[in-house]
């Protein structure tokens, strides 16, 4: 939610940036929570993925496009703040998973993890608008919107349970830091379907963003396994 609400105010790249923050928080965390050290071999990936998104979300004027949507906030940095602070949530979320999700069966894992985000959403999207969006009105408008129910059912069905389902099985099988490295491919894929979109337009700092995260991923990938990851 703070990522989505951050986004009225950022363009697509720039919120992958923030949003791609764990992979300098992860390791942090991973070396002072877990007490688990970070390789040197992490460490640089980590950096090439930390200039990819800043490649990636580098401001650039020229990206404007017909369709950004992208609006002056109320409040200075509103939304990098509340894209920061939900960056700093998935970092919770990552080592969470790699501590919880050792042991735990991932079916039953995101089940839990649904129903939990669920049930809290509900409630915070009641408090915060139930007069203008819990009615008869709405809920019919949204029913009968083609559009709006196939965008519904993509983020419910492939960016929630499919991609968290994916996420409490593989994860825990890297460390929390290799993780960061690997989710850092979200700004890039941000920042691609914001060009087909015509979100924003091509430049070439994005060109060379691109380049760097994906050498990143290359780095982590080419570690054949969690203890060379960590020990390289």
């Amino acid at each position: 939610m703070l990522k989505v609400t951050g986004l009225r105010w950022l363009l697509p790249s720039v919120s992958g940036f923030f949003t791609a923050l764990p992979v300098v928080f992860a390791p942090l965390a991973q070396s002072a929570i877990l007490r688990r050290a970070v390789g040197g071999r992490t460490w640089i990936a980590v950096l090439l993925a930390v200039i990819g998104i800043l490649l990636l979300s580098w401001p650039k004027p020229e990206a404007a496009a017909r369709n950004t949507i992208a609006l002056l906030p109320p409040l200075p940095y509103l939304g990098e703040l509340l894209t920061v602070a939900a960056a700093l949530i998935f970092t919770a979320e990552i080592i969470s998973v790699h501590h919880f999700g050792q042991q735990s069966d991932p079916v039953r894992l995101t089940l839990v993890m649904m129903i939990t985000t669920s049930i809290l959403s509900l409630a915070l999207a009641i408090a915060m608008g139930s007069r203008t969006l819990f009615n008869a009105r709405v809920f019919s408008g949204l029913i009968h919107d083609s559009e709006a129910a196939w965008t519904m059912i993509t983020l419910v069905v492939i960016s929630s349970v499919l991609a968290l389902h994916l996420m409490n099985t593989f994860q825990p099988r890297v460390s929390p830091a290799i993780a960061s490295v690997i989710y850092c491919t979200e700004p890039l894929f941000s920042t691609i379907f914001s060009l087909l979109f015509a979100t924003e337009k091509l430049a070439g700092s994005t060109v060379l963003g691109g380049v760097a995260v994906t050498a990143s991923v290359l780095v982590v990938a080419s570690m054949s396994t969690p203890k060379s990851q960590d020990a390289g």
